[in-house]
């Protein structure tokens, strides 16, 4: 059972339940997070469109045209997880900066000049998100038995990696697809993911006490949030 965190109850229930996720699955829902629901299903929307656009309009933003930016277009099957190619498109987006040669990640993100209203949608989704993320932090410090603010002032020196990505699974095709999954097996790196669903479903979180395969089906107007490898 993946638990439910209910950021509207008070801080000792909401660190307990983390603690119990944090020792079983490492997943758990995330629900009443303060995210707005409305930017939500306007991103969601937004993202479907783009998605949808000919392949010659999203490669105008193909992430091979900006170096180490990591930021823009990735064409199904270009990603690989555990050695076999994910089947999924991607459209990655992190702070919007000054370019610098010196720092991988680091530099504006990229948008065609049709999609200026998808820029205003980002900025607010990644401004409300990293509000979400520290606090959730505080509360992960809490469980670990730590001070509120231990991780959270290690992870703002001299500022944290803060990604964002959004995902399109097509229909599976055997004949251009080496794995049945999305993503292959595996684990995220850095502090904490999170993860807003459509309806479609397929998550799924790997039990590390027996090994089986959970489910993890979407559940209306909440996050899926996974803890990483610390």
């Amino acid at each position: 059972m993946v638990e439910i965190i209910d950021l509207s109850l008070d801080k000792h229930d909401i660190v307990s339940s983390l603690k119990n996720a944090m020792s079983s699955t490492g997943f758990f829902y995330l629900r009443n997070h303060g995210i707005d629901l409305d930017m939500l299903a306007k991103l969601e929307h937004r993202f479907r469109d783009w998605f949808e656009l000919p392949e010659q309009e999203k490669d105008k933003v193909n992430v091979s045209k900006f170096g180490k930016q990591l930021r823009g277009w990735i064409q199904v099957h270009r990603e690989k997880t555990s050695n076999l190619s994910d089947g999924k498109e991607s459209y990655y987006f992190s702070r919007d900066v000054e370019y610098s040669e010196q720092r991988v990640s680091h530099g504006p993100n990229r948008y065609r000049d049709e999609d200026i209203d998808m820029k205003h949608l980002i900025n607010d989704y990644m401004e409300q998100m990293e509000q979400l993320g520290f606090r959730m932090i505080n509360y992960v410090s809490l469980a670990l038995g730590l001070q509120e603010h231990y991780l959270a002032k290690r992870f703002n020196n001299p500022e944290p990696l803060i990604l964002m990505r959004g995902f399109m699974y097509p229909e599976y095709n055997s004949k251009t697809n080496d794995t049945v999954w999305g993503v292959q097996e595996h684990s995220d790196y850095g502090g904490l993911t999170f993860l807003y669903q459509d309806q479609a479903g397929g998550l799924e979180a790997r039990n590390p006490v027996d090994g089986t395969w959970l489910e993890i089906p979407p559940v209306k107007d909440t996050f899926v949030v996974n803890i990483e490898r610390y």
